[in-house]
Parts: C-alpha cells; sequence; structure tokens
C-alpha cells in the first residue's frame, strides 16, 4: 500500500490484502485505479469538513491493523460518513464506490456535484481566497 493509510481507498486496502507493502521500484506497485485516487481526496475532503475521520486515530503498525483499518472504512456507508455535510459528498461518495474499476469515472459529474454543493451553501468560486492580498 502507498500513501497514508487513512486515506488509502478500501480497493487499495484489498490489493494488498490489507498489509502494508513496500516495493523496490515503483513499477511493482499494485494495480490501482483513477477511482481509488478519488475515493482519497474524499477522505481528505470528508476530514477538512468534519475535521477527523471516524478511523483517524486507529493505528495501522501491521497486517492486522491494516486489515483493521480496511474493515472500518468498508462498515461505514457513505450516508453516515458524510452525515451533516451537503448531500453531494454523499452522492460522489456512494458514485466512486459503484464505479467500475476499469471504467474512467465521470470527473464532470463530480465536478459538478462540488459546484452544486458550493452554491447551496453560498460558497463562491471566484477564485478569490482570503489569503490574497486585494
Amino acid at each position: 500500500m502507498a500513501g497514508t493509510p487513512i486515506y488509502t481507498s478500501i480497493n487499495a486496502h484489498l490489493a494488498t490484502g490489507g498489509k502494508k507493502v513496500y516495493f523496490k521500484n515503483f513499477n511493482d506497485f499494485l494495480e490501482s485505479f483513477k477511482k481509488d485516487d478519488l475515493e482519497s481526496l474524499m477522505y481528505v475532503l470528508i476530514q477538512l469538513y468534519k475535521g477527523s475521520l471516524p478511523w483517524q486515530n486507529t493505528r495501522a503498525l501491521n497486517q492486522e491493523d491494516y486489515r483493521d483499518l480496511m474493515l472500518q472504512k468498508a462498515a461505514i456507508p457513505p450516508c453516515i460518513l458524510c452525515k451533516d455535510m451537503p448531500i453531494e459528498f454523499t452522492n460522489i461518495l456512494e458514485y466512486i464506490m459503484s464505479t467500475d474499476s476499469s471504467l474512467d469515472p465521470d470527473y464532470f459529474s463530480i465536478e459538478n456535484q462540488l459546484k452544486k454543493a458550493a452554491e447551496r451553501n453560498s460558497i463562491k468560486l471566484d477564485m478569490n481566497f482570503d489569503w490574497y492580498d486585494t
């Protein structure tokens, strides 16, 4: 498994048998899919929105820990994980998890869902950030 375990997709956990794997050569990496990256991104966005993830304090030090972390993620449906968030986050995560790994995700649909959530919550997507001097 590559990356930070709390953000790793369920598929990436399954691909490694739920254990951390180190590779001598990047080309040896087990197959991952675009949907895995999107699932990881959603975990980051959920953590930013809510302040934490339910499995965030799980220590993944050995194979059994990685398996437990995967089972924790798999046991929480998107509607529970995204509770108190705009419904679009649930919709996106459900879409990602149900997408066939061999297909490219519908990025346009995901982008539109995020824009819809921003609009419904009066968030301007004007690229004027508060840390810019005006």
